[in-house]
């Protein structure tokens, strides 16, 4: 298989090609994220309990988008070694099998999360009337699980290739639709039905649709990676189902652990009313807003690093993960100072009620102080995935989730109640990156003879 010099990642300038495959993921990430603040701010409008129902919703959708998230890092980290190996044929069956077990597992998803909605969100201590509209919300978003599949799936594979700038593009056009019609569908103007929290849902179920067969145009006519034959070979389902599952499993474990957190500390914030929950949840956006350049950063480096891992580049690979490193530092620094000196103002964008502005100041004046350690993780465990070593991701993920979040942010709310669990946070970021960094360490020190698929 041959692609346009440009995109053979084994050459050139390492900084040039980082700068070439984050910056268009960066306004990529940046749209969808924005997106999903602009439903914020507009549920807001609804009222405290449709905000507090988002604070509820929020990890049960990421369990979803992670395990569809995993597929698709699977996907980019094994087209972009076979890629770097010079294996065409097994590139253009594993992204086709990819796009079907993607539809497989997001059915499977909707029918698990429509059956479980009672028991998860009275455990999480969901109320009567906040479950009125996580149902009116998640009937709709769970079963239009599948178009937000297609087109992660799809731009994971273009990624591995070496292009951004299409997947780039297909998360903006996602972004521009949803804007437009979620204020239609949730308000009810210009002749639309107010649908409120269902308009909501419908209208990021809608927009996903319409990137889905954008994405899939772009895939099969641009980079010609879909082989439907390839669905009529036991043999290549085989292959590919493995080499995705050697990374998308250890990856959807490790995305897991996120949700189920956020589950644990939500219902730990319950218990100080619905307005503390929905200030915390506008928070946890605002930081995964922030943390967008991080993200684009990794899923720039991913392709790099497995491309060079795949031919043997560990000299590449070694100076892309310091590189970054300086980056995360800076800008680690850059938007703690940035948010600790605004936390006000921005919590009173979205809300005036007094307790969920309290929670939502308390987390952007003291989480930021760790954020160092957070993108240093974030990026770190991108280049993890993309050389296929995700269990060492998983390590890290579980040991910071359950012996460090956890007991801090325990002990933090037994001393300094919602203050105190914020600290918790903060400190368990540091330390987790202090984990990875020395892990880091001896996987550039090993030069592999020969990469694996």
């Amino acid at each position: 298989m041959t692609h346009p010099s440009n995109r053979d990642l084994t050459k050139g300038r390492v900084l040039s090609q980082m700068l070439r495959l984050s910056l268009p993921m960066g306004w990529g990430i940046m749209a969808i994220i924005s997106f999903s603040l602009v439903d914020t701010w507009f549920i807001s409008r609804l009222g405290t309990s449709e905000l507090a129902a988002m604070g509820f919703i929020m990890p049960v959708t990421m369990v979803v988008f992670n395990v569809i998230f995993a597929l698709s890092i699977a996907m980019s980290s094994v087209i972009a070694r076979k890629i770097g190996q010079g294996n065409g044929e097994d590139v253009r069956s594993i992204a086709t099998i990819g796009l079907g077990l993607v539809v497989m597992v997001a059915l499977f998803c909707a029918v698990l999360g429509n059956l479980s909605m009672p028991y998860v969100f009275a455990a999480m201590g969901a109320g009567d009337a906040v479950m009125v509209h996580v149902r009116d919300y998640l009937l709709i978003w769970l079963y239009g699980a599948i178009f937000l599949g297609l087109p992660i799936i799809a731009n994971a594979a273009i990624r591995g290739a070496g292009d951004t700038f299409w997947p780039a593009f297909v998360m903006t056009c996602v972004a521009i639709v949803n804007a437009i019609l979620s204020p239609l569908l949730i308000f009810g103007l210009f002749g639309f039905p107010r649908l409120e929290m269902q308009g909501a849902a419908l209208s990021t179920v809608i927009s996903y649709a319409i990137s889905a067969v954008i994405a899939l145009s772009i895939l099969h006519f641009r980079e010609g990676f879909i082989r439907l034959p390839a669905y009529a070979s036991r043999a290549c389902w085989g292959l590919a189902t493995r080499a995705l599952a050697v990374i998308a499993v250890p990856v959807a474990l490790a995305s897991m652990i996120l949700p189920v957190l956020g589950g644990v500390l939500n219902a730990w914030v319950a218990q100080y009313g619905d307005a503390a929950v929905a200030g915390f949840g506008v928070a946890v956006r605002i930081e995964t807003f922030i943390l967008i350049p991080a993200m684009a950063l990794g899923a720039g480096i991913a392709p790099l690093a497995g491309q060079n891992w795949g031919a043997g580049r560990m000299d590449r690979l070694s100076e892309a993960i310091t590189l970054t490193t300086r980056f995360c530092v800076l800008y680690g620094l850059f938007s703690a100072v940035l948010l600790i000196a605004f936390a006000g103002p921005l919590a009173r964008v979205f809300t005036t009620e007094p307790l969920a502005v309290q929670v939502m100041i308390s987390f952007l004046s003291i989480v930021p102080i760790g954020y160092v350690g957070l993108f240093y993780l974030q990026t770190m465990g991108a280049v993890f995935n993309a050389v296929g070593k995700p269990v060492r991701a998983l390590a890290v993920n579980v040991l910071k989730a359950f012996g460090l979040i956890l007991p801090l942010v325990w002990v933090g709310r037994m001393i300094a109640d919602i203050e105190g669990m914020m600290v918790g946070i903060a400190v368990s970021h540091i330390l987790a990156a202090l984990i990875i960094w020395a892990m880091v360490r001896r996987i550039t020190s090993n030069n592999p003879k020969s990469a694996q698929a």
